[in-house]
């Protein structure tokens, strides 16, 4: 068995990071309403801006890698299928959390 390069390495991390940062951001949302923490800087409002920030910047990341991949085509197309399309998926969320302010949302600045 050959070992795996780093090239689809990252391939599948970004796609996984940003997927797991993705899941973080309503966990993040429902913890801050809950403890009603959205007056003031704390922990919850700013590990709300983080989580979203860390999703942004992983989600483009993991879109610069399945284009990277792509180009290269190194790794065979169907192993790509699936990193490829989590990738594109969250690059798109991001995109649109993004033109919707909730990307690097500060809502202790209101």
């Amino acid at each position: 068995r050959r070992p795996v390069s780093a090239e689809a390495a990252a391939l599948h991390l970004w796609p996984g990071l940003a997927a797991l940062n993705y899941v973080g951001l309503p966990l993040m949302f429902q913890q801050v309403f809950a403890r009603e923490a959205f007056g003031d800087a704390n922990i919850w409002s700013v590990g709300l801006c983080a989580v979203s920030l860390s999703f942004a910047a992983s989600s483009a990341m993991a879109f610069a890698q399945v284009v990277r991949a792509a180009r290269r085509g190194a790794i065979p197309r169907l192993w790509r299928l699936v990193p490829s399309a989590c990738g594109l998926a969250c690059f798109i969320l991001a995109l649109y959390l993004a033109d919707h302010h909730i990307i690097g949302l500060a809502i202790w600045r209101w």
